[in-house]
């Protein structure tokens, strides 16, 4: 994935993840949740949700830290394998 075209579209200016992080009147949770839904068409389980809001609350950078969710999300086994 790293070399494919994915990673660019991730980290675009006007991505569906840069969008979200723009939306006010989404909350984190929804956030990450619309995340986990257009990769995986799931939403995160309460763990995956945890690690994803500690993750953006730590972030100086919320739009990056949101990015970097989609990006695990992508390379996660639930997206590779997804059945």
């Amino acid at each position: 994935i790293n070399r494919s075209p994915v990673l660019p579209q991730v980290i675009a200016p006007n991505s569906k993840v840069a969008s979200l992080a723009a939306n006010v009147k989404l909350q984190p949770a929804e956030r990450i949740e619309e995340i986990y839904l257009s990769a995986l068409c799931r939403r995160p389980t309460a763990d995956e949700l945890k690690v994803a809001l500690a993750h953006i609350e730590r972030a100086a950078q919320p739009v990056e830290a949101y990015q970097d969710v989609m990006w695990a999300v992508l390379n996660s086994n639930d997206f590779i394998f997804n059945k």
